[in-house]
């Protein structure tokens, strides 16, 4: 879904379900204002159906997608009142990345994990192949699914490296495995070229994408299970359930 689409499909959800609302609910001009700005910035977003949750951060969705989420703006007491069949959105942003939003409080939930294969930017990557078919389609689909996916790693390391629970001892470790990657990203770039570009043509230049892409993804992959495990580290507090609750 391109970023157009995206904001068609989000803004008039959150419009046509505040008017649907309580009055305690209806948002202002300003926060209607702030909600077209915060959809604008979605590249995937998509309505999804909440059916459980269970400790300590695991949402289960209808579809059989279990996430595992970050509470804080939104707590897990207030999901435990959640029934199923509550309407969420899944979205996606370079800024936000994978957010749960509530469309009847028109919160966000950070989402940390629990894709398997199914994270935005593959469902995203899945649509634009479907959308162009040809090769030059599918080389623009994966250039493009390549820059998001390292995006998503600058991203997840400001997460590690701008988190309270991540001791300075670590973060230089972080900052140190960063330089390694960038080089190492760099390199491999070049070598996957110099080799793919031999036979000629563009059947061997998808094939050189996809190997760049699938070695960009594991990184973000990585990283995101660390900022998952720094997210179990926080110290509990009322917003963050205990396990077993």
């Amino acid at each position: 879904m391109n970023l157009n689409a995206a904001v068609g499909l989000l803004v008039p959800l959150f419009l046509s379900a505040c008017a649907h609302s309580p009055a305690a609910w209806k948002m202002t001009a300003e926060q209607e204002s702030r909600m077209e700005d915060r959809a604008a910035e979605w590249i995937y977003s998509e309505p999804v159906t909440f059916q459980d949750d269970h400790d300590p951060s695991d949402i289960y969705l209808k579809d059989g997608r279990d996430l595992r989420v970050s509470y804080g703006t939104v707590t897990w007491q207030e999901v435990q009142e959640w029934k199923p069949g509550r309407r969420l959105t899944l979205a996606y942003s370079a800024k936000a990345g994978c957010v749960l939003i509530d469309e009847d409080a028109r919160d966000e939930l950070p989402v940390l994990g629990g894709w398997n294969d199914r994270h935005p930017l593959d469902l995203l990557l899945e649509q634009n192949l479907r959308l162009n078919q040809s090769t030059t389609g599918i080389v623009m689909a994966y250039g493009a699914s390549i820059q998001h996916w390292k995006a998503e790693i600058g991203r997840l390391y400001r997460v590690l490296l701008e988190s309270d629970s991540v001791p300075a001892g670590a973060k230089a470790a972080i900052r140190a495995e960063r330089a390694v990657w960038e080089k190492f990203r760099a390199a491999h770039a070049r070598a996957l070229g110099s080799i793919y570009s031999l036979p000629g043509g563009t059947m061997w230049e998808i094939k050189g994408n996809k190997e760049c892409h699938a070695f960009i993804r594991d990184q973000a992959r990585r990283l995101q299970a660390m900022a998952e495990t720094v997210d179990q580290a926080r110290p509990l507090q009322p917003s963050r359930p205990p396990c077993n609750r």
